[in-house]
């Protein structure tokens, strides 16, 4: 029996947890990491201040504070509240907020509202005073009007331009998400939402749609559950999408209890049950990457090599991004002495592997005909 490159040498390769596709959002970071401790005594002393009705004297710990830490969300909306009602600059005032509102900051609903009077007023934000955050805002706006009216491609360039100014404006990364899945670029909205999500798990209905993207192509089966139930308790959601969630999430949870079955069957070595099972999985949903890949793993063991290659195929196509196909496709041709295509399938997907998986393919004995090739490659 073949080795499962994702688990120990002990583990059989027929069980495969497939990697989580996560993305690492590097500009997130200070945010989901906290604060600096300076910006934030600064703007604890401006509160005090505040509270004192020292107002001016607050704000200025609040631009000190922000200045200190650009990513830190709170001081924005104090100094928005400042130049709204005490100053009267309605300019300053819709820049900070558009700002606290890109930052994603906790109360940045209240801030649409005042940013909306202050837009209903007719007071107009002077591009000088407004800076770069009424362009973004503006960009946004556009990118917003092109989607309603199906311009997809003009709606991206406009987002693009949004998020060029503002990374953090989280109703532009869960616009060019969308605009990115009715493009059927699904891995580039994937990213988009996943960035949302980690903003801000609450957010519109990104559990819904994070969810069927998972769902689609990825083996994320207890996320993707996760995200619809979560949904599913979300109140006043369309009747229909209901339907089609409850429906998604009865299929996952029999498609889990199947694979619980296939483990016990692999366990007692009854590899005809094994891949029955996977293929009544397979009948539930189709596009269950992980039966999909597992059924690849059980026609290699079996020598059937056109069906192996068939299942893992379908596997890569479904997630491209995942090691697991392009390792056990380079395992199917070194079987059968092919060399050149073993290789290239290794090359493939040797960007998406982590180092245990590349370190156990040197000590794989279905890679013995591109070993050397292989420490070469790792090495480099």
């Amino acid at each position: 029996m073949k080795r499962n490159p994702r688990k120990t040498p002990k583990q059989n390769r027929i069980l495969l947890p497939l990697r989580p596709l996560l993305f690492v959002i590097l500009i997130g970071l200070p945010r989901l990491f906290g604060q600096s401790g300076a910006s934030v005594d600064l703007y604890q002393k401006g509160l005090v201040l505040w509270e004192a009705k020292d107002f001016d004297k607050a704000a200025q710990f609040f631009e000190q504070a922000v200045k200190t830490d650009p990513a830190f969300a709170n001081p924005y909306l104090s100094l928005g509240i400042y130049y709204d009602n005490r100053k009267q600059d309605f300019a300053k005032a819709a820049a900070s907020y558009m700002t606290y509102i890109s930052l994603n900051g906790e109360k940045k609903n209240e801030a649409r509202q005042w940013l909306k009077i202050i837009a209903a007023l007719k007071y107009k934000i002077p591009k000088k005073e407004a800076g770069p955050h009424r362009a973004a805002l503006l960009a946004y706006n556009a990118a917003v009007k092109l989607i309603q009216s199906k311009n997809y491609d003009a709606a991206l360039l406009k987002l693009n331009d949004s998020l060029a100014i503002l990374p953090y404006y989280i109703d532009a990364l869960y616009a060019r998400g969308l605009v990115y899945n009715e493009q059927k670029s699904f891995f580039q909205a994937m990213r988009d939402l996943e960035q949302v999500w980690l903003e801000d798990p609450e957010y519109r209905d990104i559990s819904y749609y994070l969810g069927l993207l998972y769902d689609i192509f990825t083996a994320k089966s207890p996320k993707t559950l996760g995200l619809y139930k979560k949904y599913l308790a979300t109140p006043g959601i369309p009747a229909d999408r209901r339907t089609i969630v409850e429906d998604l999430v009865g299929q996952i949870e029999k498609v889990q209890s199947l694979q619980q079955q296939a483990l016990a069957a692999y366990q007692k070595n009854d590899l005809a049950a094994v891949e029955k099972i996977y293929l009544e999985a397979l009948e539930i949903r189709p596009n269950d990457i992980q039966s999909l890949n597992n059924l690849g793993i059980i026609n290699i063991d079996n020598k059937r090599p056109k069906k192996a290659e068939e299942f893992l195929l379908k596997a890569k196509n479904i997630n491209p991004y995942d090691p697991s196909p392009y390792y056990n496709l380079a395992c199917l041709y070194a079987a059968q002495n092919d060399r050149e295509k073993a290789l290239l399938y290794f090359k493939a997907g040797a960007n998406y592997m982590q180092p245990k998986m590349k370190s156990q393919a040197l000590r794989d004995d279905d890679l013995l005909l591109i070993r050397e090739d292989l420490k070469l490659l790792i090495h480099e």
